[in-house]
């Protein structure tokens, strides 16, 4: 491998602005130096000092990040073909397959192309999994995967022994996992790898009924009600046909209930409402009974999860403070509503004591913050609410990071304007974060209240299900607003968005207010929101959705907030967005300028 340099600032506008400001100060120098009658030795260092200076904070400002990116061998002459071989691939269009048609353009037209080059091609089958093929014989060659997984597809051809000099990929698009999107972007631009698209398949003609995925909670107390919820997809339809969905548990049928397509293309959710009384995992799996006609295509029909239906474990989880606030007096309320989460409280009233609630023992946090690994391990949960590193020793800051990437704990960092800022960066704590905060502070005005908008992944996720009368979205809109704010400047590779400002814009598009990632074996998770009391005490609000958001919130933290179901947002659009008068393209993964080429063609 090749390592190539290169210098790119993360603030561009600061060299924008800065330079031109940088001249003016110099020439008001200038002239003030000559109106004193100074020697023009003097003038000429003391105005090259001043322009030194003046470069170095213009530098600093516009945040420089020395990025070392690998590039393939020149002698490597290998191009890599991935041909979909889902399901849909088969529909049968103008008397040929998908697949087909693909194959036929490989054969008389990439593999021609590829040997005028003196090139190699090496061929891949991708839909849930990757395999290896010979591309003289793909004609044998049977496309019946149940997935789509183009971003595992790409990550598996990039990480290869040998790294191609190009990538293409036959897909038709459809039913495309997401899961590997980001890290697919990410290899893609490190490498500088080019990416081409080429597009299979008409929208009009081909009708798509998919049951995407089943979901349930891994565990649920006996007799306490939960969803197993289906994620479905459907495309090209002109009209709204009905269709039967079935719920089975251990393959005995519970409950049946009919369900409208829509019209055009769309992906939602259809959940059943289970009540369990009978301990012991249990294989809840939902069917799909399309209606049987030659238009329809149903890609996926069946799901299954399994759950385990026990007595709760104890979650207890440690809500740490830098001063008392009303957020842990009205989040410990919502959380009553659930006996089996207990919170311990510890705030720092002083530099030498602590104020110290709902402890196990006379011994517990005496000292305050725990200084071993042992001492955190009943929790399963930690909270930092308002802290800033400096608020723990450096020690403590690595304590907090074995605690998720070792002990496969939560930890959930709440903070608004006064905690989120440039004190965070290059910390240990904010190697953790699935976010990059901004260099300065955030917005302490009372003045421009703004709403907590849920992205559409959020939106699917059981965490924001805060309602069961009325749609998540129009409850999520109900929320009272809010004042204060860190102001954050993207999203870190791998993090999942949940929640963004309803106004408030940043370099890459609005201001994150809520996300997660993975960190090791456990999950971080940042609310970068002031006083979510507000939202409890606010006049119009409910406070039982309030309760149930971080009654959830708590409970999934450790089993997964970032494992939920995300990306059905980006499937819809691959329904609207991705098609071209009858062609269908792959999904964008985007790209840095300068860094990976992403072409899509239409065939």
């Amino acid at each position: 491998m090749i390592c190539l340099a290169a210098l790119e600032f993360d603030f561009p506008l600061a060299w924008q602005l800065g330079l031109p400001l940088a001249a003016l100060l110099s020439a008001l120098t200038i002239r003030a130096l000559r109106a004193g009658n100074h020697s023009r030795t003097r003038i000429l260092t003391l105005t090259t000092l001043r322009i030194l200076v003046l470069i170095g904070i213009v530098l600093l400002a516009a945040r420089p990040v020395w990025e070392v990116v690998e590039k393939p061998p020149v002698s490597s002459r290998t191009v890599a073909l991935l041909m979909d071989q889902s399901e849909s691939m088969s529909l049968e269009e103008a008397g040929s397959t998908r697949f087909q048609q693909a194959t036929t353009f490989v054969r008389d037209h990439l593999e021609p192309s590829i040997k005028e080059n003196d090139l190699a091609l090496r061929t891949l089958l991708f839909a849930e999994d990757v395999v290896t093929a010979d591309s003289g014989k793909l004609g044998k060659v049977t496309a019946d995967g149940k997935r789509t997984n183009l971003g595992g597809a790409i990550v598996h051809s990039l990480t290869a022994a040998e790294q191609p000099l190009a990538v293409i990929a036959c897909t038709d698009g459809i039913v495309n996992e997401t899961a590997d999107d980001r890290r697919a972007l990410s290899v893609l631009t490190k490498s500088r790898v080019p990416f081409i698209g080429v597009g299979f398949g008409r929208d009009h003609g081909a009708q798509m009924l998919s049951l995407r995925q089943v979901d349930a909670p891994t565990t649920v107390p006996p007799r306490t009600e939960f969803s197993v919820s289906a994620y479905l997809e459907a495309a090209s339809f002109e009209d709204s046909p009905q269709f039967e969905l079935v719920l089975l548990r251990n393959g005995a049928m519970v409950q049946k209930k009919s369900v409208q397509a829509g019209s055009g293309a769309r992906t939602w959710l259809e959940s059943f409402r289970v009540t369990e009384a009978e301990e012991g995992a249990h294989l809840y799996s939902v069917q799909l009974l399309a209606p049987k006609t030659q238009q329809l295509k149903a890609v996926s029909t069946t799901g299954a999860t399994s759950v385990r239906i026990q007595a709760e474990k104890e979650l207890r989880a440690l809500f740490v403070q830098r001063a008392l606030t009303w957020d842990y007096k009205f989040i410990g309320l919502a959380l009553k509503g659930d006996p089996s989460i207990r919170v311990t409280g510890l705030t720092r009233t002083s530099k030498q004591s602590v104020f110290r609630q709902n402890v196990e023992s006379a011994g517990e946090l005496l000292h305050g913050f725990p200084t071993t690994l042992e001492e955190l391990a009943p929790f399963r949960v930690i909270v930092a609410s308002n802290l800033k590193p400096a608020d723990l020793t450096p020690a403590q800051q690595e304590l907090l990071v074995r605690f998720c990437a070792e002990l496969g704990g939560g930890l959930l960092m709440i903070g608004g304007a006064g905690t989120f800022d440039q004190s965070w960066q290059g910390s240990r704590l904010e190697q953790m974060l699935p976010v990059v905060i901004a260099g300065g502070t955030g917005v302490q005005g009372l003045d421009r209240p703004f709403r907590l908008q849920p992205t559409e992944e959020a939106l699917q996720h059981l965490v924001f299900q805060i309602t069961g009368d009325t749609t998540v979205r129009q409850a999520w809109q109900k929320v009272p607003t809010f004042t204060q704010y860190a102001r954050v400047d993207s999203a870190k590779a791998g993090a999942q968005i949940w929640a963004l400002h309803s106004q408030d814009s940043g370099p890459k598009g609005r201001r994150i207010l809520m996300a997660s990632q993975r960190y090791g074996a456990g999950l971080v998770t940042i609310a970068g929101v002031q006083n979510f009391w507000r939202w409890r005490l606010a006049k119009d609000s409910e406070p039982q959705q309030f309760d149930r958001f971080w009654r959830q919130l708590f409970r999934l933290t450790e089993d997964g907030l970032a494992r939920g179901n995300v990306g059905v947002a980006s499937r819809e659009a691959s329904a609207h967005e991705l098609s071209s008068g009858e062609s269908r393209l792959v999904p964008d993964f985007g790209s840095r300028s300068g860094q990976t080429t992403c072409r899509f063609t239409q065939h």
